[in-house]
């Protein structure tokens, strides 16, 4: 077929850096758990900062008559990403050295936590769901924590 290229090259070149590139492990499964364990025993999270969790993932829901993102969003977090947000944001709070977790870490990581698990509007274009969601969480920090967030 003319006008048709290959790209059996690009394919050789990429299996020549994967082969020649060895990983090294810097880590194992043990370590994992035990810092894992680490996290829950010593980092703290305030009843104020879970009731926050639980209230940002709850002002992503269209319920009780509320639209989100003038009903851009149809289907919002759920438990799952309340926990999911904890977990990350304990973690986040353990590798900047804190003990304990602040509404930062909540904003760094909310984003990210409930990015595919939020469903869109049949007329929602998937080029845009990003920015539905990240106006929608700038708006719920505001309410929640009572200043604008930067979301990314």
């Amino acid at each position: 077929m003319t006008g048709v290229q290959t790209c059996a090259p690009i394919y050789e070149v990429v299996d020549e850096i994967v082969v020649a590139t060895p990983v090294n492990k810097v880590i194992n499964g043990n370590d994992i758990i035990e810092i894992r364990d680490l996290i829950n025993k010593y980092v703290y999270v305030a009843p104020k900062m879970k009731e926050n969790i639980a209230r940002l993932v709850d002002l992503t829901r269209p319920i009780d008559g509320r639209e989100v993102v003038g009903g851009k969003i149809i289907i919002g977090g759920s438990m799952r990403p309340s926990l999911a947000i904890q977990r990350a944001a304990k973690a986040n709070a353990f590798l900047q050295g804190r003990q304990s977790v602040i509404p930062q870490d909540i904003v760094e990581l909310a984003y990210h936590t409930l990015n595919h698990r939020i469903e869109y509007d049949e007329d929602v274009d998937p080029s845009e769901e990003s920015k539905i969601l990240k106006e929608a969480l700038s708006h719920i920090f505001l309410e929640v924590f009572g200043w604008n967030a930067d979301v990314h």
